[in-house]
């Protein structure tokens, strides 16, 4: 159907009817209501084609937001910009952290510890964060140190992480145990962003946006913190430039996990 002839042609069939004028009698009536039922049933036909359209237009990709995209390239500007990601022994209250990672803008790491666990951790967590027991026996060393570590490498440092209120529920959790006082954190969330950036509903995975971005992460238990810190500055990238879905191979590795699920990354 072509909309610009039909609307001029019923534009022409209002103006015929206008100039009529009121009715003059009864058998002038039967005529202009039906001269108005044909105006109708062409009018719905238009409405209908516009629907369609309607419909058609609200399937187009989304748009990202100009004002998200603005934010992203004003803090890539920024000198002392900084990407945190912690791994821990779980997400409730009594799990401990067991590494921290800090890299700068151009992925360069400038904090990388481990910190020994006072229990354990469990089969799923070494499946997740990719640290076993053994790897933490040569590597790790007491929280206090690591903590206090990571307060001076995030001095003075704007920080960027995927779910900042989770590392720093985790953070406060720590100083608290040690009775210290919490490390102070400026930044902001990198989920808030994403989430809002591709107009979702529910918070979006960090492995979920790098996917579309085309810079998936390992699958576990290959992936690691500083996979996922990367991950944050590809993500940055593409909000940068606008980028929303690119096409990326899947990475070659199988990842049977099901039980963390409901975890941000």
């Amino acid at each position: 159907m072509e909309l610009n002839v039909d609307i001029q042609g019923i534009r022409t069939l209002i103006d015929q009817e206008a100039v009529r004028g009121s009715v003059k009698n009864v058998d002038d009536l039967h005529c202009r209501l039906s001269y108005r039922s044909g105006i109708e049933s062409q009018l719905e036909c238009v409405e209908s084609e516009i629907r369609k359209l309607r419909r058609a237009a609200q399937q187009l990709p989304k748009l990202p937001p100009l004002s998200i995209v603005r934010w992203a390239q004003a803090v890539q500007l920024m000198p002392n910009l900084v990407f945190l990601e912690l791994d821990t022994t779980g997400l409730y209250e009594d799990a401990e952290i067991i590494r921290a990672v800090v890299l700068d803008k151009d992925g360069v790491s400038l904090l990388d510890l481990y910190a020994q666990p006072s229990k354990p951790i469990a089969p799923s967590i070494e499946h997740f964060t990719g640290i076993d027991a053994s790897h933490l026996a040569a590597h790790a060393t007491r929280i206090e140190d690591v903590l206090a570590q990571l307060e001076a490498t995030l001095k003075g440092k704007y920080v960027l992480s995927y779910n900042l209120d989770f590392d720093t529920g985790k953070l406060s959790e720590a100083t608290a145990r040690l009775n210290r006082e919490p490390i102070s954190i400026i930044g902001a969330d990198m989920m808030h962003y994403a989430t809002s950036y591709y107009a979702a509903s529910t918070y979006l995975k960090l492995e979920t946006v790098c996917q579309r971005i085309g810079s998936p992460l390992p699958q576990h238990p290959h992936q690691t913190a500083l996979d996922r810190g990367k991950g944050q500055i590809a993500l940055l990238n593409a909000m940068a430039n606008a980028i929303t879905d690119m096409k990326a191979d899947p990475p070659d590795t199988d990842d049977d996990s099901s039980d963390l699920d409901e975890h941000p990354f």
